[in-house]
This record gives C-alpha cells, structure tokens and sequence, in this order.
C-alpha cells in the first residue's frame, strides 16, 4: 500500500490523485496513476484501468493496491468505483486493497 500511496502523488489530478500497483507473488507486476486525455471531450483513465493496460495479460491472479491522497498529501478513501470493479473481475484481479 506504500507503493501505492507513493505513485498517486505522480497523478495530473490536483484532488484525486490515485495510484495502483498490481502485484503477485511479492513481485509488481504493473503500476497506474490516474490520467486525463482528450477525445471528444474530457476524458481520464482510472488507475487501475491504467495498471491492467500496462499488465495486460500478466494481470490474471494479481493482488491490486490502491490508494488515494488528498490535497495534503494524506491519504484518502480509494475504493474502485463500479465499472472498475467489474473490469477488476473481468481480468481476474484476486483481491483488491484499498485506502
């Protein structure tokens, strides 16, 4: 979760700064930090979307921390919201860990 919390201050997000580690076995498998792009209009990728892109099939069986800070730096509630919590099934995310 240390990891996790450390990663979210990379966010572009002034106030919800997130940081995902996907990790089996005690070895990372991939990390996320929520982003914004633009396509259409505002769009953002949620952390843990992100770390599932970069681990792409590896993600299967995965432990998944995630963590929030808040304006201070401190951390803050960080429960996956419920389309990213039906992707975190969808890809075989064994437990899931949050601040």
């Amino acid at each position: 979760m240390k990891l996790a919390t450390k990663i979210a201050h990379r966010s572009e997000f002034p106030v919800y700064r997130h940081g995902a580690v996907l990790e089996r076995g005690g070895t990372i498998v991939a990390l996320g930090v929520n982003s914004a792009w633009k396509s259409a209009g505002k769009r953002s990728t949620h952390a843990e979307v992100a770390a599932l892109m970069k681990a792409g099939k590896n993600s299967h069986g995965c432990d998944l921390y995630v963590a929030r800070v808040n304006q201070a730096g401190e951390p803050a509630l960080s429960r996956p919201c419920p389309a990213c919590a039906s992707v975190l099934k969808t890809y075989g995310i064994r437990n899931v860990y949050h601040t």
